[in-house]
């Protein structure tokens, strides 16, 4: 099975939960929640690619949100959650720049002997921390 992890900015900020905590609505974090565990077990709940591999998900609650992730291997690094269709747009795109951070990244050589490790490429979920 498929694991879904958050990306992890340099900075050591994460896109989706700087937006997620950010949410009042206890019921659309438990809808959010429940199209990421769907994610992780493989299903597709309303999904469309937004192009480079990028996909959207939108979740139909309120005025809509919409969570942008890409696979990597057999995990799924969720890249971004955000609104709704206004700016749709704007979100795809920074979801594009994420992952082609994600990846420069992740094929960067390992830092040398007594230089600091860089920050996690995919924030751990919950029950592996």
């Amino acid at each position: 099975m498929s694991e879904a992890r958050e990306y992890v900015r340099t900075d050591g900020g994460c896109p989706f939960r700087d937006h997620f905590v950010d949410l009042a609505d206890a019921s659309a974090k438990a809808r959010i929640d429940t199209t990421f565990r769907k994610l992780e077990q493989g299903l597709t709940p309303d999904v469309k690619s937004v192009g480079g591999g990028v996909h959207e998900v939108r979740i139909e609650y309120g005025p809509g949100c919409r969570l942008y992730c890409r696979n990597d291997g057999v995990d799924l690094a969720v890249l971004r959650l955000c609104g709704d269709k206004r700016t749709q747009d704007e979100d795809s795109a920074t979801a594009k720049t994420h992952w082609a951070d994600y990846r420069a990244r992740k094929a960067a050589p390992p830092p040398k002997e007594g230089h600091p490790q860089p920050p996690p490429r995919l924030r751990p979920t919950e029950e592996q921390t």
